[in-house]
């Protein structure tokens, strides 16, 4: 069981780096565009540029959760990856992934399995996950939530879940359609074997977060109390 987290608002505006991620194709940029909570990261590039967890061994149970970044117009216009055998997930053109995409009006689940939930568009700090837990005989079940709520979920059978990448790997990713602006996320969760995705920064001394959030944290702790 793992769980990790990355909080955009804490990192500085600019092209996004982090050794947790991979740029498949395009750039992740870190936005200051008014949103209400902060910055956002917005993948920008080609039709669907995505932002890539790393490869990570295949887990038979994960959840990936974003909190949506909104400045109130345009259209929604994002998509959650999991079990992706290549990094650039919707570029590839093929359904080698358990996809999950909120576009204009409509929830619309991608890839080795279908189904649509129609409910408006996304609001400023709405929870998107995808989760995925195991069946029997490797099947898995691929659930839709949204702030935490399931809107419809679906079976997927071993034979139709994506087969992982060569060295065994697998990716999870986050994407928005042609850089807007109005489609991004304040952070990107992930547990893995049981673990919820956190959606935000985790309490605790002994739960793993990307260590360029902790040495910001400890920054900004560290002027406020020095400023008193």
């Amino acid at each position: 069981m793992a769980q990790s987290f990355t909080d955009f608002r804490a990192l500085p505006v600019g092209d996004f780096v982090s050794s947790d991620f991979v740029n498949a194709s395009g750039t992740g940029v870190i936005e200051d565009n008014s949103y209400p909570e902060g910055n956002a990261l917005v993948c920008g590039g080609q039709t669907w540029a995505a932002v890539a967890q790393v490869g990570l061994l295949h887990q038979a149970e994960v959840e990936v959760s974003v909190v949506c970044a909104s400045p109130g117009s345009g259209l929604d216009q994002r998509a959650l990856l999991v079990y992706s055998a290549t990094a650039d997930g919707y570029l590839t053109g093929s359904s080698d992934y358990i996809g999950l995409r909120w576009f204009d009006e409509t929830l619309l689940a991608q890839g080795a399995f279908s189904g649509s939930a129609s409910i408006g568009n996304a609001a400023d700090g709405d929870i998107l996950t995808l989760r995925v837990t195991e069946l029997t005989s490797g099947d898995v079940r691929a659930a839709c939530l949204i702030n935490g709520v399931e809107q419809f979920a679906a079976d997927i059978l071993a034979a139709d879940v994506p087969a992982p990448d060569g060295d065994g790997n697998y990716y999870t990713s986050f994407t928005n359609r042609n850089g807007e602006n109005n489609s991004g996320i304040y952070s990107y969760g992930i547990g893995t074997n049981g673990d919820s995705a956190p959606t935000e920064l985790p309490a605790g001394p002994n739960t793993p977060i990307n260590p360029s959030i902790t040495n910001l944290l400890a920054t900004s702790a560290r002027l406020n109390w020095e400023q008193g």
